[in-house]
């Protein structure tokens, strides 16, 4: 196994903008949509359709850029939870893949057909990384000079067995890195998980809610004004004023909730930088996991895996300071995800305020004095899963190239610049980041980095095997003393679904769930801190 070279991002390609046939066959409800299934209508929009939609949408781009295509050996693919949302394998991806491209006028762009490569993981919303990390193995381990990778996803599961599936199902498929243990016991998912974690946040530092709230606004109106050039990739790009105020789970609203999207994402990477004045360029990747359930994490509110992933990435980076980084992309699908990433980065390049005050002194922000964050809108602004990550590498890659409709950086003639692009797995169960430097072709060849692919197999192993662990699993250890920490809630048909998450001595959290009156209780009262017993099915235990 061999490491050598540089790798540059040539050209992407990605769209999360809905697609006019899911708009219309959606319209008229699911009577119509069950009529265009049945008439095979639907067909472009499934997966493997839209994978290649942004294979072709790449190649495209690459003929526009003139990049050449010969020496491709790989190709990458993914798409977005295939057993549970496309309803096939990894090997019927590739192969589906395959079949399309050599039958297509396209494999003439290749000296030889490449190696079609998908595979399996439990990476979730960060699966976008996998195929990431493989291009960067196939450059800097396999020795090749070029190698694609194309992602895609459809959220609502339309595929050739069905025209979509129920929201219900989908948010349960979605929860596929949260304890299978605390799902059975509590219900506990994506949405419950992430709405507990920010309002503990908010606990600890009351600013945080001024400072999401302006973050939040001023990402979603960056994106529409992007929209209204037509230069946004993403799904969602409303003006933030008109987004119905609305409370989903409580504290997350509505403004601050990612959609379930439709598209695909796609990159060119190559070990020999382009003939272009600018160049982008890979500096540091770096990859970790957490236990599937917050029970077995030091903390509720800060992911020790996205913790790991950005210092890994930023010590092979060698970024040179503060002022070198200028771009920040998070993978957000709730306003608190972000906040680990913030505060690591902030840390570790000296930053000396909060991250609140970052966010409030607009130090940090889509229009940031030092950083510029969130202009792509995130994941907030658009969510099929698995693009998620590629299609926020691209938009950050954009920014350093200073196209795409972003306002210049400004550098120096010398300067490089760099860019932090998140990639988040569950609640934060299985996370990823990497880092770009961007400039002129000459400078960004000079910058002293080392760059390593992670190593997907053993990560994607330890995940597994916590996930069969809590599967296997009938009763949690429970300390004694626990107290309550914070009550979150969400209005249904049949009154409050409540979500508990008490607090050990040591600090850690739990979930737990009980009688509505028990909740309702405890909110008639300054709860915070009240003693609670629960039990190994993690069932509050009323006096």
């Amino acid at each position: 196994m061999r490491r050598e070279g540089s790798v540059y991002l040539l050209t992407g390609a990605a769209s999360y903008k809905p697609p006019p046939l899911w708009e219309e066959a959606s319209a008229g409800g699911s009577k119509s949509l069950q009529e265009y299934w049945e008439s095979g209508k639907l067909e472009p929009i499934y997966a493997e359709s839209l994978l290649w939609t942004g294979f072709e949408r790449l190649v495209a781009e690459a003929a526009s850029a003139g990049v050449d295509l010969s020496r491709t050996t790989s190709i990458n693919v993914a798409i977005s939870y295939p057993h549970e949302l496309a309803q096939i394998t990894e090997d019927q991806v590739a192969e589906d893949f395959g079949r399309r491209l050599s039958s297509s006028s396209h494999c003439r762009l290749f000296a030889r057909l490449p190696r079609i490569r998908c595979t399996p993981t439990h990476a979730a919303s960060a699966s976008g990384i996998v195929p990431f990390n493989d291009a960067l193995a196939d450059l800097m381990e396999r020795g090749e000079e070029i190698s694609l990778l194309v992602t895609a996803g459809n959220t609502k599961g339309t595929n050739r067995n069905r025209p979509r599936i129920a929201p219900a199902e989908i948010t349960e498929i979605f929860a596929s890195l949260v304890s299978p243990f605390d799902r059975k016991a509590t219900g506990a998912n994506m949405l419950k998980l992430g709405a507990a974690a920010l309002g503990r946040v908010y606990q600890h530092d009351f600013a945080m809610v001024k400072a999401l709230d302006k973050f939040v606004y001023e990402q979603r109106l960056f994106t529409h004004e992007l929209a209204r050039r037509n230069f946004s990739t993403a799904h969602v790009t409303t003006h933030p004023d008109e987004i119905e105020d609305r409370t989903i789970y409580y504290p997350i609203k509505l403004i601050g909730i990612a959609p379930q999207s439709l598209g695909y994402a796609g990159l060119v990477l190559s070990r020999q930088p382009p003939t272009a004045e600018r160049a982008v360029r890979v500096a540091g990747i770096g990859c970790a996991v957490d236990p599937s359930s917050i029970r077995d994490r030091r903390t509720h509110m800060f992911s020790r895996a996205m913790e790991l992933s950005v210092s890994t990435a930023m010590s092979q980076a060698h970024i040179p300071g503060l002022s070198s980084l200028k771009i920040l992309e998070h993978h957000n699908p709730f306003p608190g995800v972000p906040l680990t990433e913030l505060e690591v980065v902030l840390r570790s390049l000296g930053y000396p305020g909060s991250v609140s005050h970052a966010l409030l002194a607009n130090d940090v922000g889509v229009n940031g004095r030092l950083i510029k964050a969130g202009r792509s809108g995130g994941a907030m602004a658009g969510h099929g899963i698995t693009p998620t990550f590629v299609r926020l590498v691209y938009e950050a890659a954009k920014q350093l190239w200073g196209v795409g409709g972003y306002p210049p950086l400004g550098l120096t003639p010398e300067e490089v610049a760099y860019a932090g692009i998140s990639s988040v797995g569950g609640h934060h169960t299985f996370d990823g980041y990497v880092i770009l430097a961007g400039g002129r072709t000459e400078e960004v060849s000079k910058i002293q980095e080392a760059l390593k692919p992670f190593d997907h197999d053993s990560t994607n192993a330890a995940v597994g095997r916590d996930l069969k662990a809590q599967a296997a699993l009938h009763g949690a250890e429970v300390p004694d003393g626990m107290t309550v920490a914070f009550i979150s809630h969400q209005e249904t048909k049949r009154g409050r679904d409540y979500f508990g998450i008490a607090r050990t001595p040591a600090g850690r959290d739990f979930p737990f769930v009980g009688p509505p009156g028990f909740f309702e209780r405890l909110l008639a009262s300054a709860y915070i801190g009240t003693p609670v017993r629960i039990s190994p099915t993690l069932q509050v235990l009323e006096s």
